[in-house]
């Protein structure tokens, strides 16, 4: 994460990832290209109207914008390309067991929902295409179809504006195809409907963790809080497989902290697709991931 004091800093670092020249910023956000030159200004403070267009026009979480926007400026640390911020010291870092056993579940200003429309799906893909390039996307019927079986574990995090802020995408699969899909014979974006499995706590299953994004460690801490207590409420067949492909930095060092398995790296789409990290494949048993138990019911 970089450190910013102003829109101006961070408008400038956005165009220059894009590779686009100033004018390109003014297009894109279709404003007049004088109100781009007083932005890239550390003077000018934007207007509430031109806050929420960079929030749906660039995808910039909110919370970075309206405090670099404030009167008296906050600092935001933020990443451009995997849209993550923090605002404290404490929160750069990824969640660790003894963080997420700490925090509390009620962080008001998030609010984590079961995806229910076709723009939840949308918004979620955007985001992650935008992570994670692949010549074999998941079908956003798979989302629906897994939010329908597990509405628990198929979430949807938005602020109090409504702006999205993060998501959890939890694919319950059947044995055979998951199989495949450990012995990389088989990719996420491969999977249909009928490798997908109602969850049923006598069934020996896979629940693959396709996707968890939070923009901060709130909205992060806020779905494993709630895939915690999901999976404390039932009594699932302790050779249930708990599992994720990760790509990201943050991703990894999560999946690694909380205790699971490595079971494949992926080095050809990391040269192909230029990932954060080498896309990783974890799993772990649930009878023997003891991070269920870190939670209090």
């Amino acid at each position: 994460m970089k450190l910013y004091t102003t829109i101006a800093e961070l408008l400038n670092d956005y165009i220059s990832y894009n590779g686009w020249k100033k004018v390109d910023l003014a297009r894109h956000l279709g404003v007049d290209y004088k109100n781009v030159q007083r932005w890239l200004s550390d003077s000018n403070r934007l207007s509430s109207e031109f806050e929420h267009l960079l929030v749906e026009k660039l995808n910039l979480p909110f919370q970075v914008i309206h405090n670099l926007n404030a009167d008296y400026s906050i600092p935001v640390s933020y990443n451009i390309r995997t849209r993550r911020f923090s605002i404290s010291e404490v929160s750069k870092s990824p969640i660790d067991r003894e963080f997420l056993a700490s925090q509390k579940d009620d962080i008001k200003i998030y609010k984590a929902e079961p995806i229910t429309s076709e723009a939840d799906i949308k918004a979620i893909l955007d985001y992650d295409h935008s992570i994670y390039d692949t010549s074999v996307p998941l079908p956003s019927i798979l989302i629906e179809q897994s939010s329908q079986l597990l509405p628990e574990l198929n979430l949807i995090v938005k602020d109090t504006l409504g702006y999205y802020c993060g998501h959890l995408i939890t694919i319950p699969i059947k044995q055979a195809p998951y199989q495949k899909l450990r012995s990389d014979l088989l990719s996420e974006g491969d999977l249909r409907i009928e490798d997908l499995s109602r969850p049923n706590e006598s069934v020996t299953m896979s629940f693959h963790f396709y996707s968890v994004y939070g923009t901060c460690t709130d909205t992060s801490t806020l779905l494993l809080k709630k895939a915690l207590r999901y999976f404390n409420s039932h009594k699932f067949n302790p050779e249930c497989i708990l599992s994720g492909y990760a790509v990201t930095a943050d991703g990894i060092e999560i999946a690694q902290k909380l205790g699971f398995n490595t079971v494949f790296e992926n080095h050809k789409e990391f040269e192909e697709y230029n990932t954060e990290r080498i896309p990783t494949f974890f799993e772990q048993k649930i009878g023997v991931l003891d991070l269920l138990k870190l939670h209090n019911k």
